[in-house]
């Protein structure tokens, strides 16, 4: 089941990405299917969750928070400041969720070896982005704190998890964090050429490892 939920994933990620670069070069003609699978790219990550994770107040926190990843993504889909600040919102709250999944499975609070490297970067990204942000500086700091919060959760999640469960957690909590650096990259500081493509590509991937490290 996984293996044919991921290929129909992995297929309309592809679908979605590509059809990312004709719309970058003015084709609008494939709006349409762009509209159409993006986000039925996360709905199917979102019933892969739903039928392959165990029963449990994780599960349903897991399916919450990927909800709310499908409402971002339909909001991030419009242009403008009022589509993005609601974006941010949705998946501020799936963020929040996801934190709720990971202290389900028993964290063991200690700091991981790799943290200095994520304060730092952590910090770079606050120094390079806030004040490039204006009047959205406060909800992006909020964003942020968030994020690399769900990516800390991840990293104490009991080692019970398993030799596949915990890895892919992390790193799907990492790829969340580099999609949304990409992301306000692209937005606040320059426009980057693949910056809509790999927003996505590792967006995705984030959600994918989440996922499958949670019922692993």
């Amino acid at each position: 089941m996984i293996s044919t939920f991921s290929w129909a994933i992995l297929v309309s990620a592809c679908i979605t990405i590509a059809l990312t670069f004709n719309l970058n070069k003015g084709q609008t003609s494939h709006q349409t299917g762009y509209y159409l699978f993006k986000p039925m790219t996360s709905f199917l990550i979102l019933t892969l969750a739903y039928l392959i994770m165990p029963e449990g107040t994780a599960k349903n926190w897991m399916l919450l928070a990927l909800v709310f990843c499908l409402i971002g993504d339909i909001a991030l889909m419009f242009e403008g400041d009022t589509p993005f600040i609601a974006g941010l919102l949705a998946f501020l709250i799936g963020h929040a969720l996801f934190i709720a999944v990971f202290l389900e499975w028993q964290p063991v609070w200690t700091l991981p070896a790799w943290w200095p490297i994520m304060a730092i970067y952590a910090l770079v990204m606050l120094v390079w982005l806030l004040p490039r942000t204006g009047k959205l500086a406060p909800a992006v700091f909020v964003y942020m704190a968030v994020i690399f919060t769900m990516a800390f959760a991840a990293a104490n999640v009991s080692p019970t998890l398993g030799w596949q469960g915990k890895p892919l957690l992390m790193l799907g909590a990492l790829l969340f964090v580099l999609s949304d650096s990409i992301l306000a990259i692209d937005r606040f500081i320059k426009p980057l050429p693949l910056g809509h493509a790999l927003t996505l590509a590792t967006y995705y991937s984030a959600l994918w490892c989440i996922v499958v490290g949670g019922a692993a």
